[in-house]
């Protein structure tokens, strides 16, 4: 069996926090009293295990006795058995019950997942390839291979809402063939993990859930409130990403010309601008209805900066509580009956009828408003290496 030959180009980044950023831990939420204690506007994340094992006896386990923080340490041991440290300086709207942690390293440190990068990616490309695929077909999604995939997957009784999404996969990244996550366009590209940061390197925010309402986004009432781990805007990474063109080139395993040539970090940027710069007008226009003028104004500035952004540099929303229409070809499907049959078939907007969907949005309030949304970064390509 024929090797493909090596082809890796390797591209370094640089990558700009623009709003708070949150990649989840991937673990459960942590809980005031017992894993985070609030001293000297500082969140302290405790290592509960080891105060629980040098504080409560044999005797107090059996009895039941609870280990919270407030009985096992003073304020002045926390820094014995901090884990972490997370910086606050706003203002608290609720008592905080949980605190959602960032991913980190072994050492805590905060870091970037590769793969959350990827994913991102594969959101905007799948735009991308999307709207090319209509426009070649005069705006009819009947007559792409998109919009045949979306209805094959419609038509399955039993497709199911985690896996909807797979044959339309197929058909923009595997050239329509059955499924196989080795011919996968995307398995060339890998996105390296960025180096960590220091272990206080974040910050705490409240999030919160936003509704619109008779013309008007209101929070959606007690409860629906957050505090976030989270990267700072100004934030800076340096980033590695690989894109092996060489790895389907090899007899039957070769991928259509076309979906190869997708494969530059270059025309990569090009597609996530793309993206970037239609989600940007939709918000604008969402917030604008919903009469939150600094969201409507930093959505924008960010149309702005989008259209002005040279070859080498785009615009991304990454992470935890960016939100249906930032993680799909939602925007493509608007006024079309296949998101209307989608909404309905799973829920989507738990059976309200709701318009337009979706209505929510979390976002970042400071003072306890609206103020930014999450997780939107800026890339730069920074540098090419070629290995062949």
């Amino acid at each position: 069996m024929r090797r493909p030959a090596t082809d890796l180009h390797r591209y370094h980044l640089d990558l700009e926090v623009l709003t708070p950023l949150h990649i989840g831990a991937g673990g459960p939420a942590l809980l005031f009293d017992y894993d985070v204690a609030w001293a000297n506007r500082l969140f302290w994340v405790l290592a509960i295990e080891r105060a629980i094992e040098e504080r409560l006896s044999l005797e107090d386990i059996e009895r039941g006795v609870e280990p919270r923080i407030s009985r096992l340490l003073r304020r002045d041991e926390y820094r014995h058995y901090a884990r972490y440290t997370v910086g606050f300086g706003g203002e608290l709207a609720e008592e905080p019950r949980e605190l959602l942690p960032l991913a980190r390293d072994v050492e805590e440190r905060p870091y970037l997942p590769g793969s959350s990068l990827k994913g991102a990616i594969r959101t905007a490309l799948a735009y991308a390839l999307v709207a090319e695929q209509l426009q070649q077909a005069g705006g009819d999604l009947a007559e792409t291979a998109a919009g045949q995939a979306i209805a094959r997957s419609l038509d399955n009784p039993r497709a199911r809402r985690e896996w909807f999404a797979r044959q339309l996969e197929i058909a923009l990244f595997q050239g329509e063939r059955s499924f196989d996550p080795n011919r996968d366009l995307l398995r060339a590209l890998r996105p390296h993990d960025s180096p960590p940061l220091d272990r206080s390197a974040a910050v705490a925010e409240q999030v919160g859930i936003y509704a619109l309402r008779n013309g008007q986004l209101r929070l959606r009432g007690p409860g629906n409130r957050w505090l976030v781990e989270t990267l700072p805007e100004g934030t800076r990474f340096r980033l590695a990403v690989d894109a092996e063109r060489g790895l389907f080139r090899s007899g039957q395993e070769g991928l259509p010309s076309a979906l190869e040539a997708r494969l530059t970090l270059e025309r990569l940027l090009e597609d996530c601008r793309r993206f970037a710069a239609a989600l940007a007008r939709a918000e604008a226009v969402f917030y604008r209805q919903g009469n939150v003028q600094p969201l409507a104004r930093f959505y924008a500035e960010l149309q702005r900066r989008i259209e002005q952004a040279g070859p080498g540099e785009a615009y991304l929303q990454l992470g935890w509580g960016t939100g249906w229409t930032a993680k799909t070809i939602g925007l493509l499907l608007r006024g079309r009956p296949e998101l209307t049959s989608l909404v309905q078939r799973f829920r989507l907007d738990r059976g309200r009828g709701s318009r337009p969907f979706p209505k929510t949005r979390r976002l970042v309030e400071r003072g306890g408003r609206p103020a930014l949304p999450l997780g939107w970064v800026r890339l730069r390509l920074l540098s090419e290496r070629t290995d062949q």
